[in-house]
């Protein structure tokens, strides 16, 4: 998904401003709208060529109270107004704050409906209210972004009231905008902020958090059940448990995002801590759901010295106790597995230990980020809470497809990639053509793998409808003869393919003969005459076969690699489906 600039940004230093008659209007025309001040006590601001081009178009301050509106608008770009909601919401305080409460309302701007985010923000010695409108109109987003701080958001109520409503759309605009009461995440149950530190004296007496902060077409939500229907999984909260959910998406079937938020905090017991230090421990928990990468992997994750430095800038600081640091793989994630990193440092002064999970299943990555904050007993006290939570994870559907390739120059995968599935197409060789049936997709390696291998030409792959049987086709092509230089010799391709493949295809594996022993023989695809061979292996404990090809036509040489992995099984769900994988040679045609 394209992204816009961001929400909130400290815009360049300050220049003059221009004051704004009570009841006088300011056009912006180039813009498509118009903007009328309530008071004198407003005053616009210029905007920047810089701050324009991102979309900042507009921006006015009220000179009696701690108030800044600035109106942002940019197309759409295919974009939802669901999409642009999930983003406002998801961008707090953009820098000057947090946010720890979040509603997200139906609105109207310039008379047209729309959302509001509204969200209270606590800064360093500072709390603020922020409330984000937005609408579309006219192919474009109209945003119209309100900071308040130190109350002003009631002090100043019939203020702000005032300045929505005196936005209005040149073209498209609708009735009055009706006043609104400013206070919506005020005075509700407390949503900790434990990542600064700071404690807050709000109603906490609750034992479930307030579903009206939750969004309408966000997560399916039934007491401490949360379900992802568009991610297979959901997660319940056990009963005496001491967490809760916090905040979901906007829409539960974006493609990536954070998905869940829920947080616990713990009163230590007096044996435990010193004087003079805060009497309680926190924990926030964070689901992150996105589309898997293409050989991505939780065991080679978890390891990733690319993931521990980044979390060492971004979480602590580029500071971490790197004694502590611990990998594991596989660990328990609910009913399925992912791979665990612990990291332990410190944040704002607050011992902290950051935990990492990722699972993947079905061509989804499942990222959940663990902060524990507090002292030196926070993991003893949130060691078994934690681990009673995290069991209630459960995955609907834990059948994954079949991986595949086998040593290949493509990664091998476990869900649909590639292009031109659906549809038959013809690709073209040097020497050939092939037919591409609709089950299969076409996929293409990347620049360094191709750069090493310049003699592959195309790659297909496909699978059976339940995912038990996979199928891969590999075709190669070269110059049969190079003047004045030795020619390819496919005898000397096989050998060392299958030394390879002995090395790289599992424990079980075989090259046509017992014992590890090479067995090819003579054999042709169609008129055209060379060698074949069979060699067998295994990935991830599943039985593959790879039937192999050499042969000479119009001066080329042409290798042609087929796999069929899943073994039995696969093979009678492929038959199944009539994608039997002895009969993909039919759509591989020589030129005459």
């Amino acid at each position: 998904m394209r992204r816009f600039a961001p929400v909130f940004v400290l815009l360049l230093a300050a220049v003059m401003c221009l004051p704004a008659d009570a009841g006088t209007s300011k056009k912006f025309e180039k813009f498509g709208f118009s903007w009328t001040a309530p008071s004198d006590d407003w005053q616009f601001h210029p905007m920047s060529s810089a701050d324009v081009n991102a979309g900042f178009v507009a921006k006015a301050q009220y000179q009696a109270a701690s108030v800044e509106v600035i109106i942002y608008t940019k197309p759409t770009d295919g974009l939802s107004l669901s999409d642009r909601v999930q983003e406002l919401r998801n961008a707090g305080g953009e820098g000057l704050g947090d946010a720890v409460r979040t509603k997200v309302l139906d609105t109207t701007l310039s008379g047209v409906k729309g959302k509001v985010v509204v969200q209270k923000i606590k800064a360093d010695g500072a709390e603020g209210h922020f409330r984000k409108y937005a609408i579309i109109a006219d192919g474009k987003f109209f945003q119209m972004l309100v900071r308040c701080w130190h109350g002003a958001h009631e002090s100043a109520k019939d203020e702000i009231n005032g300045i929505r409503k005196g936005f209005r759309l040149l073209k498209g605009a609708g009735g009055a905008d009706k006043d609104e009461s400013l206070t919506e995440v005020d005075n509700k149950k407390r949503v900790a902020n434990p990542e600064d530190g700071s404690s807050d004296d709000e109603d906490d007496s609750s034992d479930d958090e307030d579903d009206g902060n939750w969004p309408p077409d966000g997560p399916t939500k039934k007491g401490k059940t949360v379900c992802l229907p568009s991610h297979n999984m959901e997660w319940t909260i056990p009963e005496d448990s001491p967490f809760t959910w916090v905040e979901g998406i906007e829409n539960e079937k974006a493609k990536d995002g954070m998905f869940l938020r829920a947080q616990a905090r713990l009163k230590r017991t007096k044996k435990e801590f010193e004087k003079n230090t805060p009497d309680f421990n926190d924990c926030i928990v964070r689901l992150f759901i996105r589309p898997t990468n293409v050989g991505e992997k939780p065991n080679t994750t978890v390891k990733s010295s690319q993931l521990q430095d980044e979390i060492r800038k971004e979480v602590f600081g580029g500071e971490v106790n790197a004694q502590k640091t611990r990998t594991k793989w596989p660990t328990k994630f609910g009913n399925h597995k992912a791979g665990y990193l612990k990291m332990e440092g410190e944040v704002n002064g607050r011992k902290t230990s950051f935990l990492f999970f990722q699972s993947i299943l079905k061509g989804e990555t499942y990222n959940l980020q663990v902060r524990i904050i507090g002292h030196t007993d926070r993991m003893k006290q949130f060691g078994k809470p934690l681990a009673a939570f995290l069991r209630g994870i459960k995955f609907l559907d834990l059948k994954e497809p079949q991986r595949g390739p086998l040593m290949s120059i493509i990664p091998d995968f476990a869900a649909k990639r590639g292009s031109s599935a659906g549809t038959e197409k013809e690709f073209r060789g040097p020497g050939y053509t092939f037919k591409k049936p609709e089950w299969m997709a076409q996929l293409k390696p990347g620049g360094q793998a191709l750069s090493m291998n310049r003699d592959f030409k195309h790659a297909f792959e496909g699978r059976s409808k339940d995912g038990d049987g996979y199928v891969y086709v590999e075709i190669r092509s070269q110059k049969a003869h190079i003047p004045n230089r030795p020619g390819p010799d496919p005898e000397k391709m096989i050998e060392k393919r299958g030394q390879d493949w002995l090395a790289g295809a599992g424990e079980g594996a075989e090259i046509g003969g017992k014992k590890g022993k090479l067995k090819y023989k003579k054999g042709g695809i169609g008129s055209a005459k060379g060698f074949t061979y069979t060699f067998t292996g295994e990935l991830e404990k599943a039985p593959f076969t790879e039937q192999g090809w050499i042969v000479k036509h119009k001066g080329n040489l042409i290798w042609v690699r087929i796999q069929m992995g899943g073994g039995k099984k696969g093979e009678t769900a492929l038959k199944k489906d009539k994608r039997d994988a002895k009969k993909v040679l039919k759509f591989i045609k020589f030129k005459k």
